[in-house]
């Protein structure tokens, strides 16, 4: 099959794609496109492998890994993925046999084609649900949250959510700062006492500006007493 193309690769257009007059703006960054042909009965095929790459002057190297058997699953079959500041998750999908929800995970601070960087997960029963078949995710720093589509049977709503990603929770002490967020958004919504005050925000802005200052002298910078404590009273 021929699909139509511009002779300076700037646009593309398929069956059904909007056809556009502007050109591509292009800086340091890569476009690439992919016509995938497939027998399958979808628009999307079943493929274990996954490819990763730098830009680079020219466009010469590649890196493959075949991760369909991580952890002794099939983890085969994934629609989107999602990168959390650590970790890239590969949103599950459809296996060779039917809808799955085998979350694939690869930790950059591995070697790509090291197998102790790749993890699989099977979370198809979450909470007593059929969690299976999902159209991509998102990262939100806290939360991976990944869009329901279809199981097996039919079109679902059973979102799948995984905690405490965005470092593994290991190495990240807890320094209370998810109990502020929770405490300001209550604060907001149903009116409660908030978790920071003007003086709160007084002194942060103090030390930010004593931090300029530091900068800008290319030395320390004492914040005294009065600075710190101010003369304001809460109420």
């Amino acid at each position: 099959m021929s699909l139509p193309h511009d002779d300076c690769h700037q646009f593309v257009s398929g069956p059904g794609a909007v056809e556009v007059d502007d050109p591509l703006e292009l800086s340091n960054a890569i476009t690439v496109e992919a016509w995938v042909s497939t027998a399958a009965n979808g628009g999307d095929a079943i493929q274990p492998l996954v490819s990763a790459w730098a830009p680079t002057p020219e466009m010469t190297r590649f890196d493959a890994y075949a991760a369909g058997t991580t952890d002794g699953l099939d983890s085969t079959g994934f629609f989107g993925a999602v990168f959390d500041g650590r970790h890239i998750y590969f949103a599950p999908q459809h296996d060779n046999d039917n809808r799955h929800c085998k979350v694939l995970r690869y930790d950059t601070h591995g070697a790509f084609k090291d197998a102790t960087a790749w993890e699989a997960y099977d979370a198809g029963e979450t909470s007593g649900l059929n969690t299976k078949g999902y159209y991509g995710a998102i990262a939100d720093g806290r939360y991976i949250t990944f869009i329901p589509r279809r199981d097996s049977e039919d079109f679902h709503s059973r979102i799948l959510r995984k905690n405490d990603t965005y470092w593994d929770q290991r190495l990240q002490p807890d320094k209370g700062h998810y109990e502020a967020l929770d405490r300001f958004a209550d604060a907001v919504l149903n009116d409660t006492p908030s978790p920071c005050d003007e003086i709160d925000g007084a002194r942060a802005t103090c030390m930010a500006l004593k931090a300029q200052e530091s900068i800008r002298l290319n030395q320390a910078v004492d914040i005294c007493g009065d600075e710190y404590h101010l003369p304001l009273r809460r109420t």
